[in-house]
């Protein structure tokens, strides 16, 4: 016998758990028991699972401490989470979460989200939605400039109630310190996982009575245009299809990305996510809810309208470069930047010229692109022995000084470990690579860091290159190079 599709299910462990959620969903114990012809209640209500050779038994979750969370919640308390931003009098059709993590580097990927939700929507289509900012970092500092930033960014829009900026109590968390690590994760990566759960959890439970459906959404997405109607259009397709209803759209394939709900289901979905914080990450966690709540299929609006642009996590050290098969760019879209955030780039002055490497280039970060300031780094993979990144100036410079850094502060391991910075009097422009050569000047990096200065001016240097000296099992990050 399968019962909602529980055969797809991988852990016996898990499934157990799982199942005891049902209580907290309303669906009751004996419900539970059908499920398997072994169940039974163990001691003290918890709950026993028997098949084949093995015994798993569930420890009762305490039921009171996660519903104080949801259901007690005093009416003083949404006063107190709004901290920019005033509640619309009456219920709008979709109201948008949107957790914003501060990331090393403070990239401010959430302003090219809000941009494109604002661009990509009419003032009418505004006025039907509500985007609920949850400020959600523990740095009382950072979280205050961040807020007051894009405050003034978006003063409009935040004055009429369209974007509501909202931040949790320290209190509604639990302690991030036990965690029942599972799937041989890191317990920086478990902590993480764990406080993104609750996160969204607090988004839900804030904007449950501020529209008829919720989409949970990321602080590094773009939207296509007209996203709005179009999510209206694929509602009421499903309206009519299901006619037992749906429990959940998917408006983006990735992750925990572009969800639709009820809000009548989110006190729900939060609790799930409460209760499994330290198994399970959202976006395994929401299938489990949808199955659980009788939907067995993902139900994924083709062509997706949402998707993934970031590249840092909110885990630090974590890069996540994913993007929506799914999802068709619109061709008239800009690039995705804006003025703020191209404005905190590093500009460099460095002399024109041509650049080629042997090493293999990460994502887009160009060795061009990086040496004009287009680029914060230059990021490759798998440095090996005689690696290349050479530069060849437009005409000979007289130099005073040369600085290199390798490594970032968010991936300090990145740098070279064993490599020279060299200095040439002769080049030439040859296809695929440039030649540097007759050398005058020859200096190791230490600790991945390299400066030559006090040059002398009567010195013409054509081209200036970086060797790789050793093989190095960690990536190569060049995050300043400086030519004077």
């Amino acid at each position: 016998m399968t019962v909602l599709g529980l055969r797809r299910w991988r852990a016996p462990f898990t499934l157990v758990k799982m199942l005891a959620v049902v209580g907290t969903l309303g669906l009751g114990m004996n419900w539970i028991l059908t499920l398997h012809p072994t169940s039974h209640v163990g001691p003290a209500g918890s709950l026993v699972f028997q098949q084949q050779n093995y015994t798993h038994e569930i420890a009762p979750y305490n039921r009171e401490t996660l519903l104080s969370r949801t259901s007690s919640i005093p009416r003083e308390w949404f006063s107190d989470a709004i901290m920019w931003g005033t509640r619309r009098k009456n219920p709008v059709y979709l109201s948008i979460g949107i957790p914003c993590i501060f990331r090393v580097g403070k990239q401010k990927y959430v302003v090219h989200t809000l941009n494109s939700l604002i661009k990509h929507s009419s003032v009418e289509e505004k006025s039907q939605m509500v985007l609920v900012l949850f400020l959600a970092d523990f740095d009382e500092k950072y979280r205050q400039e961040i807020g007051e930033f894009l405050y003034l960014k978006y003063k409009e829009f935040v004055d009429s109630g369209f974007i509501q900026m909202i931040k949790a109590p320290k209190s509604f968390y639990p302690s991030l310190d036990v965690l029942k690590i599972k799937d041989k994760v890191s317990l920086s990566t478990a902590r993480w996982r764990a406080k993104q759960n609750f996160d969204f959890a607090f988004n839900m439970l804030y904007s449950q009575s501020l529209s008829e459906y919720y989409l949970q959404l990321e602080d590094d997405v773009i939207a296509v245009p007209n996203y709005f109607l179009s999510i209206r259009d694929f509602v009421s397709q499903n309206d009519r299809q299901y006619k037992s209803g749906w429990v959940c759209l998917e408006f983006c394939s990735l992750g925990f990305i572009a969800k639709l709900y009820h809000t009548y289901d989110l006190e729900k979905l939060s609790q799930m996510l409460m209760l499994f914080h330290s198994e399970h990450p959202n976006d395994v966690t929401y299938l489990h809810f949808n199955t659980l709540m009788f939907q067995h299929e993902r139900i994924i609006r083709k062509p997706t309208l949402f998707d993934h642009k970031g590249l840092r996590s909110s885990l630090k050290y974590k890069i996540n470069s994913l993007k929506d098969p799914m999802f068709k760019a619109d061709p008239n879209e800009v690039e995705y930047n804006d003025p703020d955030v191209l404005a905190s780039r590093p500009r460099r002055n460095n002399p024109p010229a041509n650049l080629s490497t042997t090493l293999k280039q990460y994502e887009m970060y160009t060795p061009q692109k990086f040496y004009l300031g287009e680029e914060e780094i230059f990021w490759s993979r798998d440095p090996k022995r005689g690696d290349t990144f050479r530069i060849v100036f437009d005409s000979p410079q007289h130099l005073s000084n040369i600085s290199v850094k390798t490594g970032q502060e968010d991936f300090p391991e990145d740098f070279l470990q064993n490599g020279v910075l060299e200095l040439g009097r002769s080049a030439a422009v040859t296809s695929p690579q440039l030649r540097c050569s007759d050398i005058v000047i020859s200096k190791s990096f230490s600790k991945g860091h390299v400066v030559i200065d006090n040059l002398s001016r009567d010195l013409a240097i054509a081209c200036v290159q970086i060797v790789v000296k050793e093989r190095q099992t960690n990536w190569l990050i060049i995050s300043e190079l400086e030519i004077h």
